[in-house]
């Protein structure tokens, strides 16, 4: 029973690993249109030039679509840790204990044209992960389109 129930947990996790690994590439794939961005002094001194790079690609490959993004980062290195791909007017994303450990956890999304812009009462959900020093939300109206 004890192996049974470690043969489920791996296959659990493998299928979890796989499943993020194809949105993140999914993620990837997205074209980039050339949106107004940020500059790297609109940000907290703590975020690496790399994290910068990480949130300006990420604005403009989602700033055009009609659907959610969001993307889990380590603020220091620009590192992807996780994606999600959402609908219309949110996105859903699971997490595991410990899953960010040893990481600098900072997450941002978009909204599309027809979603209120920042923020909506589901984004106050940070506070509710302790894993998680920032929340990044890309609005719409605030990229000039």
């Amino acid at each position: 029973m004890k192996i049974k129930n470690i043969i489920l947990c791996l296959v659990f996790l493998i299928v979890s690993v796989m499943n993020n690994t194809e949105i993140c590439k999914e993620y990837g794939e997205l074209e980039i249109k050339n949106n107004i961005s940020i500059k790297k002094e609109d940000l907290p001194g703590e975020f690496g030039d790399n994290a910068f790079e990480t949130i300006n690609e990420f604005i403009k490959k989602t700033h055009h679509l009609n659907h959610e993004w969001v993307m889990y980062f380590d603020y220091n290195t620009g590192e992807i840790l996780k994606c999600g791909k959402g609908e219309n007017n949110k996105v859903k994303i699971d997490f595991k204990d410990g899953e960010f450990d040893n990481f600098n956890v900072a997450s941002i999304h978009n909204h599309p044209q027809n979603v209120f812009s920042p923020p909506s009462g589901k984004n106050f959900k940070i506070m509710e992960r302790e894993f998680e020093d920032y929340e990044l939300i890309v609005g719409f109206e605030y990229f000039g389109f």
